[in-house]
């Protein structure tokens, strides 16, 4: 017997995201709200180094945390990975509506069936994995004792697929793009 927790809830949910969003007015203002987000998050984070920003966040190494962390605290840069959380547990909020509106309205302009609605859980997941990443570094920042082994995996690895899901998010917009284009399904 299915419950209400069962996959059509889901569906359901999906679809609806799918009609609010599925304009090119949604995407065009979620998109410049992302962007200036992930211009202040960059600002922020620009005197630390992005690859060792993205090191720290994709590492399945506690000691790599570590000596990354050390070495900003040394440096007294610290404070600036601290301030961008203020938007980073915001920002995936925004990118998920950008790229999933996104999705929506290529959706729609290639006439695709509902089923197809699945693909918009690719940003959502990847914003779920997101704040799990910022969780987990929010408690390393608390307590060093919180840097363990399986607690840097999990964040490694929610990191790495937050990568690979928006990745993806972006790959299926390009996809969908083309074959509107290229279909000449493209409605006005």
């Amino acid at each position: 017997m299915p419950s209400s927790g069962d996959g059509a809830e889901t569906l359901r949910a999906l679809s609806a995201f799918r009609r609010r969003t599925a304009t090119g007015r949604f995407v065009a203002v979620s998109g410049v709200v992302y962007l200036v987000s992930q211009l202040a998050i960059g600002h922020i984070l620009d005197p630390l180094g992005p690859l060792d920003v993205l090191r720290a966040q994709t590492t399945l190494d506690p000691s790599v945390v570590a000596a990354i962390f050390a070495r900003w605290r040394e440096q007294h840069l610290m404070d600036a990975y601290v301030r961008h959380y203020f938007l980073d547990f915001v920002h995936p909020a925004l990118y998920a509506a950008f790229l999933g509106a996104s999705l929506s309205l290529l959706l729609d302009r290639n006439r695709l069936s509902p089923s197809w609605n699945v693909i918009l859980l690719l940003p959502i997941v990847a914003a779920l994995c997101d704040l799990l990443e910022n969780v987990s570094h929010v408690a390393f920042l608390v307590d060093r004792a919180n840097l363990t082994p399986a607690r840097v995996a999990v964040s490694g690895i929610a990191a790495i697929a937050k990568w690979l899901l928006a990745a993806g998010s972006l790959a299926a917009i390009a996809l969908l793009a083309l074959r509107a284009r290229t279909t000449g399904k493209v409605r006005a």
